[in-house]
């Protein structure tokens, strides 16, 4: 759901508005199972069973940049990302891509935090 808040000026009334978010709920309980210096395994659950998805794009940021990947199975349940650097925060996030006649439509993010192993000399 996307939400609006706003006031009525005329009668000082609030009013919450709630809209359905249009396109597949995010994944579920994303957890990364494994974590190393140079990459981390992330598992989740399907967004909605019975509900045929595409792909699934996972975002990976950092205090400077981010670099989507675009991993065109809709079964998956489980993704390594690799090449990251050591002892850096790193934001992962999975997000549902379904496929309709009007094109296709993006879940909201699911989000992870993490932080890599340091390397030991």
């Amino acid at each position: 759901l996307r939400s609006c808040f706003t006031t009525c000026p005329l009668t000082s009334h609030h009013f919450l508005l709630s809209i359905p978010h249009p396109g597949p709920l995010p994944p579920a309980n994303l957890t990364a199972s494994r974590v190393t210096a140079t990459s981390a395994h992330m598992v989740w659950d399907p967004p909605t069973p019975g509900i045929s998805l595409e792909a699934y794009v996972i975002n990976v940021t950092t205090s400077q940049n981010t670099k989507s990947r675009y991993i065109p199975n809709g079964k998956l349940v489980s993704y390594t990302v690799r090449d990251l650097m050591p002892g850096r925060r790193y934001q992962l996030s999975v997000t549902a891509v379904q496929s309709t006649e009007q094109g296709q439509l993006h879940s909201e993010p699911a989000h992870l935090y993490i932080i890599t192993c340091e390397l030991v000399p």
